[in-house]
């Protein structure tokens, strides 16, 4: 029965792309995959999504400790942070204090068993903040990890909160599979960031490489109707 509805669906799918005069997608791999999965004749377009323009940004607090920023689900470690955590215990921890912004049960879990198992006292898990209390979280940071899966499962993914950092300005540490992430191509394409290993280049990283994919991702919305640098309705 399963084969079934899976083959129905498929030809649902296609059926509604054979109808299609535009086919837009919110990232180059999406729209790949999607060429692979079913036969495209109409064109294809990218148009990634980003941050409102609308969003107020916060002014930076003044804080007794430098911190590293992660907001965001970990799916309880199918995003896995494990590399980058050793790698903070080693080498960072006496630098900067690190703050992860949770909002699942199974996230608690899985960050409070890596917290014992690398005695991570100086790691600050806050659960369930309000989306106003997130953005501060990321005002205040220091440096804004972007944590995505070991194995590319999630290769053509480009999280929100990618486009928070970009907004509020923050060197993005990347944690994840670097060869199949179209999210690690874009921060090294705009040299907005680079993998954990390459901290020293993160540190060094001018606010002003911002510009350009500040001025991209901006989301503005005018009459009702959605605006950006790329595509106009």
């Amino acid at each position: 029965h399963l084969g079934f509805w899976k083959f129905f669906y498929a030809l649902k799918e296609q059926n509604i792309i054979n109808q299609a005069s535009l086919i837009i997608g919110v990232s180059k791999k999406l729209v790949e995959a999607l060429r692979k999965q079913f036969e495209i004749k109409c064109p294809t377009e990218v148009i990634y999504n980003g941050f409102d323009s609308d969003t107020p940004l916060l002014e930076k607090k003044s804080i007794a400790k430098k911190y590293i920023v992660h907001s965001g689900a970990l799916y309880g470690g199918k995003r896995s942070c494990d590399e980058f955590l050793e790698h903070y215990q080693k080498e960072l921890r006496d630098q900067f204090d690190l703050k992860f912004a949770i909002f699942n049960q199974e996230d608690l879990v899985y960050l409070t068993g890596l917290k014992t198992k690398y005695n991570l006292l100086n790691l600050e898990i806050k659960e369930n903040l309000t989306y106003e209390e997130s953005l501060e979280l990321i005002s205040n940071s220091e440096f804004a990890l972007l944590v995505l899966s070991k194995d590319g499962r999630d290769q053509e993914y480009l999280p929100i909160k990618m486009y928070e950092y970009v907004q509020n300005k923050k060197p993005v540490i990347f944690c994840g599979l670097k060869s199949r992430s179209e999210a690690f191509d874009l921060i090294c394409e705009y040299q907005i960031g680079d993998h954990f290993s390459s901290f020293d280049y993160v540190q060094g990283i001018d606010v002003k490489n911002f510009d350009e994919p500040h001025r991209i991702f901006e989301r503005s919305y005018q009459n009702g109707l959605f605006k950006n640098e790329i595509m106009n309705i």
